[in-house]
């Protein structure tokens, strides 16, 4: 039976913490502003009191956040000045780059009347060496005129926390809304956790990897002020760092579909599509035990086709087929929840065969460690008690209510334990039909790589992939209270009627692009369900740490050689090589050049030849020489 959701406390925490250090002013480099600041005795310190409302949202993922009010003494504008509106954050992603942080950030008004902003972060990263220590004690810091971060500082540097200060910091620990000792000591004691456990993961991460996320999936009817009551599909999730195959990733997605009845005749089906993905989602909240969904920022429509990616959203100005908007968000809901469902990874019957003999006592002893690998899933059923969705662009605000009596939904509150290698295969969908109240989630999972090898990686580490059977499978069926896990044979088959709703390309992934689509699927009776499905593409579509642009071109013509002569033209390929020789400063007979035939992304584990026609290499290569190039070589190797 469900089982209902019971609210938790909201005790919070309270602590204080001392930062000192030089800025300089005119820099930019923190290093530099350290060192010039420690040069010109301008010292900044500044002495808060952090206040966590809630530990238990807190250490949520989309929480981390809390309250900060104290003073700043800066020597060019005043000593002991109240700073306003202060803000800390604790282990959050940082946008750009994915690494976790601390930060800082408030607003104060110096002796000279102004209003300035101060911002600081800790980056929590494992470089090579020990550099724990440096990385939670090192703020890096910058103060700008205004309330916010402008494009230049005026002053940049380093404050320090001092170790010998962390005994009367922990000191300073006091759990507020709360008389009783032992839930103080719970509340204490699942801080202290919850930060340690990230520490413990960024530094020493070991062969295992645990993830979370946060998941909201809603379908029904939107009621416009245009009338009508069109079909809504949306998700929205957080998933923290490594979900779901740990790549040390993280992303937070919304997704909205709505489909017009009285513009079902265009190409487009009558949906209007709209979607944003990221890192992280600044202003977006989900919490799911509490049934609320806020969001206020910047969302993309999507004006041609259905498919978007990380990349296509980080361009500046944005890609033609995109239009930028502004969404507000804001739904409640109430949940009932299910038994959590375990989709474990087990331990395969011959272990004693896979193992080598100075290996087989040191990989059991890690398997009686790690407890239960696999996925598992805690389901929830959805009933939206109110719900507002407003979209906003230069020409006009729509503004849509949910109709709470023609929507439902499903939410989770899960977590994924595995091993780093191999590469996990996951393929998940959550299909709603709300005419029947019908809820379906299917899960499907492998290993996605098996036959590359990091030889960087730790022996033992590999030989625990190779007994743990990644192979797992589970379908859901959720009915009214009535829930069952499905046997292979009850397995509902579902036919695809539209896979082109809406598809959004995770392409920050160093792996593989991490999908997540809205689909239309019908079961063997007919009925109609909606749905979200994860999967996976090889491809990534996205440059990798560069962003210069390549041309490509694929032309099929009877005559390989007039094909490969029309790709070197389609493509410049010329122009560019000579382009590059005038860069190198070398002579034609002197600039090296090397050709590699082969593109070997991927290949079957049952034939890994691959195949290009020796002819078209000594076509390409005569082409180069009658170019003036004479340092000429082939070299293949395989790609793992």
């Amino acid at each position: 039976m469900p089982v209902e959701r019971k609210k938790a406390e909201k005790v919070g925490l309270r602590f204080s913490e001392t930062m000192s250090g030089y800025l300089a002013e005119g820099v930019v480099d923190f290093e530099e502003g350290e060192k010039k600041g420690r040069e010109q005795d301008n010292p900044l310190s500044f002495d808060v009191a952090i206040e966590v409302e809630s530990v238990s949202d807190f250490i949520k993922l989309s929480g981390q956040e809390a309250k900060m009010s104290g003073t700043i003494s800066y020597k060019p504008l005043g000593q002991n000045l109240p700073i306003r509106d202060g803000v800390f954050t604790l282990f959050k992603p940082d946008p750009t780059s994915g690494t976790r942080q601390m930060t800082y950030f408030f607003s104060f008004t110096g002796s000279d009347g102004n209003v300035y902003f101060l911002h600081g972060h800790k980056v929590i990263h494992d470089d090579p060496g020990v550099d724990v220590l440096e990385d939670m004690t090192r703020l890096f810091t910058r103060i700008y005129h205004g309330r916010r971060i402008e494009e230049t500082p005026i002053a940049s540097g380093i404050l320090t926390f001092r170790l010998l200060d962390f005994p009367s910091m922990l000191a300073s620990f006091e759990v507020t809304n709360t008389l009783s000792p032992i839930t103080k000591l719970r509340t204490i004691s699942a801080f202290v956790k919850f930060c340690y456990g990230e520490i413990r993961e960024t530094y020493l991460p070991g062969p295992f990897y645990s993830t979370r996320y946060e998941n909201l999936v809603l379908r029904g009817k939107i009621h416009s002020k245009d009338g009508g009551l069109p079909n809504f599909f949306f998700f929205s999730g957080i998933h923290d760092k490594d979900f779901p195959w740990g790549d040390d990733e993280v992303f937070w997605d919304i997704a909205l579909v709505i489909q017009r009845e009285n513009r079902g005749q265009k190409s487009d089906g009558g949906w209007e599509r709209y979607v944003l993905t990221d890192r992280i989602i600044e202003n977006l909240k989900l919490d799911v035990e509490k049934g609320v969904y806020q969001y206020e920022g910047p969302i993309y429509r999507l004006v041609e086709g259905y498919s978007v990616s990380k990349a296509d959203l980080e361009k500046s100005p944005a890609p033609g087929h995109l239009r930028k908007m502004h969404a507000k968000i804001e739904i409640h809901f109430n949940c009932k929840s299910y038994p959590t469902v375990d989709v474990p990874f087990l331990v395969v019957s011959n272990l004693e065969k896979l193992i080598p003999r100075q290996y087989r006592e040191e990989v059991k002893e890690l398997l009686r460690r790690i407890g239960a690998l696999g996925l598992h899933l805690t389901p929830k059923r959805v009933r939206v008690s109110e719900g507002q969705i407003t979209l906003k662009d230069d020409l006009k605000t729509e503004a849509f209510t949910l109709e709470t009596n023609q929507t439902m939904g499903e939410a989770e509150i899960s977590t994924l334990k595995n091993i780093r290698w191999p590469t996990l295969y996951y393929n998940y969908f959550c299909a709603l039909n709300s005419e029947s109240d019908q809820i379906y989630v299917k899960i499907r999972s492998d290993v996605f790589r098996k036959n590359r090898t990091d030889y960087l990686k730790d022996k033992v580490e590999q030989l625990l992939g190779k007994v743990i059977n990644h192979m797992a499978s589970m379908d859901l069926d959720i009915q009214g209270d009535q829930w069952k896990i499905l046997s292979e044979d009850e397995a509902v088959s579902f036919k695809m009627k539209d896979e082109n709703l809406l598809e959004i390309n995770n392409d920050h992934f160093p792996t593989a692009t991490f999908q997540r689509r809205v689909v239309a699927m019908a079961d063997d009776q007919g009925k109609l369900f909606y749905g979200l499905e994860e999967d996976m593409d090889p491809h990534i579509l996205r440059s990798i740490n560069s962003d210069k642009l390549v041309k490509v071109a694929a032309i099929k013509n009877s005559d390989k050689f007039t094909a490969l002569k029309s790709v070197l033209e389609a493509t410049e390929f010329f122009q560019k090589l000579d382009k590059a020789c005038e860069s190198s400063g070398k002579s034609k007979e002197d600039f090296a050049i090397i050709v590699k035939p082969n593109f070997m992304f991927m290949y079957s584990t049952k034939d890994p030849s691959t195949y290009t026609d020796p002819e078209l290499v000594e076509y390409l290569v005569t082409a180069i020489y009658d170019s003036g190039y004479r340092n000429l070589a082939v070299g293949e190797a395989r790609s793992s």
